[in-house]
């Protein structure tokens, strides 16, 4: 006779730190479309075509959150070839927050990125290339930065797979800073604590200026930076299945006041979440 199986219950235990009351965040369908309030919205950085510059020439504008010129701010163009190789060209702002990089490569087998450091945070573009008729004009805005998290807000989607031995967990944290200041981890890392048992940890290879790295079966370190905004961050990892009785529990603190999350897990017959 064969054994009968009863309904399993899935228990997921997120700890919130206690708070003060944080702004709502409208959701859509994906984490990855989800929207802030108005009065979250950052400056966001720009790269474009300008007919006023010859091939080859980046031209690049550094101005702070009220759209004033930053002078004797340092530029870096970071250029990546087909081949994987990489070089750094720097060049200092002038009075007027700009400077121009001349007679860069123009084929499809270069990309480019410029990057804006300070105070422990980088500010960058998206990733272009200037094979075209012309060159391209740059936009960055340099926040100052801080060491205080009391701004930060998260939105956090869990995604859990039950196999037969292991859980399978993927989260997307939308952390949200509502401030006017990049923040910046104090020590130059924070640690985000997973579950225990927590193993086979996996981030995202390339988030910007955010980095996450294992630490020890502690959980993950967060280095680098949270501009004003929403900034995307992704890990995964598994737990071995353990039951206790009919039902399977993990539990994980939160690292930052979180204002929504969402817990999806495939069901199974009998399945409670």
């Amino acid at each position: 006779m064969s054994p009968v199986r009863r309904p399993l219950s899935l228990a997921v235990v997120l700890l919130v730190p206690v708070g003060l009351a944080a702004p709502a965040i409208a959701w859509s369908q994906g984490a990855e479309e989800s929207q802030p309030n108005p009065h979250m919205q950052a400056q966001r950085n720009s790269v474009g075509d300008d007919a006023a510059l010859p091939p080859g020439a980046l031209a690049v504008e550094v101005k702070d959150p009220e759209g004033r010129p930053v002078a004797d701010q340092m530029v870096v163009v970071r250029v990546r070839g087909a081949d994987q190789s990489s070089r750094r060209i720097a060049q200092t702002t002038g009075a007027d927050g700009a400077t121009t990089f001349r007679d860069l490569p123009t084929d499809s087998d270069h990309s480019f990125l410029v990057e804006v450091p300070y105070q422990g945070a980088h500010y960058r573009s998206q990733p272009f290339q200037l094979a075209g008729l012309h060159g391209k004009r740059a936009r960055i805005v340099r926040y100052p930065a801080t060491t205080n998290d009391d701004l930060l807000l998260s939105a956090i989607d869990v995604q859990i797979d039950l196999t037969e031995d292991v859980v399978r967990v993927v989260e997307h944290i939308q952390a949200v800073n509502v401030g006017q200041a990049s923040y910046v981890p104090p020590s130059g890392s924070v640690l985000i604590p997973l579950p225990a048992h927590a193993r086979n940890v996996q981030t995202a290879e390339d988030m910007g200026d955010q980095r996450l790295e294992a630490s020890g079966g502690e959980g993950l370190r967060f280095g680098g930076s949270l501009p004003p905004g929403m900034t995307g961050l992704a890990f995964g990892f598994a737990l071995p299945r353990r039951l206790d009785g009919d039902t399977l529990e993990f539990s994980q603190p939160l690292r930052w006041r979180p204002v929504a999350f969402r817990v999806f897990a495939k069901a199974s017959p009998g399945m409670r979440l």
